[in-house]
């Protein structure tokens, strides 16, 4: 019972405060003033450079398969020998 009592005092103590007034609106009329003079960066340089190097890399996987279909032997396979002396 005793905290019964104890939180119905909380609850009122609660209900009785009052709300902080709070006001941001020149705050944020401002940081939306200073927000759009800043300079906009400008990504297509950074786009252009992301084609060209995915166009690089498809032409390289391309050129890859139809050379390890077209080889006589596997070139793993070559590398792996040439450099088994390190296992041993």
């Amino acid at each position: 019972m005793k905290r019964q009592a104890l939180f119905d005092k909380l609850i009122s103590r609660a209900q009785s405060e009052s709300n902080p007034r709070v006001n941001v609106a020149d705050d944020v009329l401002e940081m939306l003033r200073l927000s759009g003079q800043r300079r906009l960066v400008s990504y297509q340089p950074l786009k252009w450079i992301a084609a060209l190097s995915s166009a690089a890399a498809a032409c390289i996987v391309v050129f890859a398969f139809f050379s390890y279909k077209t080889s006589e032997t596997n070139a793993m396979t070559e590398f792996y020998q040439a450099i088994s002396w390190v296992t041993q």
